[in-house]
């Protein structure tokens, strides 16, 4: 994609931001579209990806076996953490969030996919540095759990990338790219909330991709979870010291990844900015040549 498409697609998603943030009969008529729930439809995509949900069903077991219920529960929520934080990143308000998913969306090179991985860390395990790192609220047993927050991070992204990405399991994620403001994940939730690409209410005129089958998705599941139960397991069978000292390592490697992704978000910035500037002058130096040429007008 050639520098003029990566500017004006960043540049027409701020500006429909904008046009969101101003026009409030048109932000207040899609909030009421999203919560027309389709019941016919959400019940179709539970009883087509019925696999999936009892994979999902060991991942609280796994991971909260001393807190079954809740486990179950946030694990739930998950779904809905995953899916509203990616609404977030398409807004300008998550700031550098949002320059580099659009620098993901925008561009096919290596660094949209490491940079995209290392937003997603920071984004789902920001609250594990304030509530687990920086203020211990392990004693609220009901809506928090760390492990299966990290478990959301490893689950997202390796569907993302792995499955969606490399091995295109299907044109799901695809059309999100085609349509940004559709199709964010996981399905479900889009179904829920009326964002899925071509939305519509008429269950009969369903095509057969409409509803994604997502029985891709158990190995990234039971792999995750695999992987975030042998480290809480080292972590509770570690002593209190070395489990300080992974707390302190923890807020290193946030931090550092954090500022990597500043600086590269800062170091691309500006060379949009000087995109912009070049794109400006050519633009103005063709519209002079095409006036000298159609209308003869001496510039000299």
């Amino acid at each position: 994609m050639d520098n003029k498409s990566n500017i004006v697609t960043c540049i027409e998603q701020f500006e429909t931001y904008i046009d969101i943030l101003c026009k409030n009969n048109f932000y207040l008529s899609r909030t009421r579209h999203m919560f027309k729930f389709n019941y016919e439809l959400i019940g179709k995509s539970i009883t087509i990806n019925y696999k999936t949900y009892i994979a999902l069903l060991i991942v609280p077991y796994l991971l909260s076996k001393d807190k079954f219920i809740s486990g179950y529960v946030i694990t739930i929520l998950g779904l809905f953490y995953v899916y509203i934080g990616h609404i977030f990143y398409h807004s300008p308000y998550s700031l550098v969030f949002f320059f580099i998913h659009t620098y993901h969306h925008d561009h096919d090179d290596n660094a949209s996919v490491y940079q995209e991985v290392i937003m997603e860390f920071l984004g789902i395990t920001l609250a594990i540095l304030l509530l687990t790192i920086v203020s211990d609220i392990s004693h609220i047993n009901y809506i928090y759990d760390p492990y299966i927050l990290l478990y959301y991070f490893f689950f997202y992204s390796s569907v993302h990338f792995i499955n969606y990405t490399f091995l295109k399991c299907n044109n799901y994620h695809s059309k999100h790219h085609t349509k940004t403001d559709t199709n964010y994940f996981p399905d479900i939730c889009d179904i829920i909330f009326n964002t899925k690409y071509n939305n519509t209410n008429n269950t009969n005129n369903m095509t057969a991709e409409y509803i994604e089958n997502t029985d891709h998705w158990f190995f990234n599941i039971i792999g995750s979870a695999t992987i975030v139960y042998f480290i809480k397991y080292y972590v509770e069978k570690s002593t209190t010291h070395i489990q300080k000292n992974l707390k302190d390592y923890f807020i290193v490697i946030y931090l550092s990844l954090a500022l990597y992704m500043f600086i590269f978000a800062g170091t691309n910035f500006f060379k949009v900015i000087r995109s912009i500037d070049c794109y400006r002058e050519d633009t103005i130096l063709k519209t002079i040549v095409q006036l000298k040429k159609y209308y003869i007008i001496p510039f000299e």
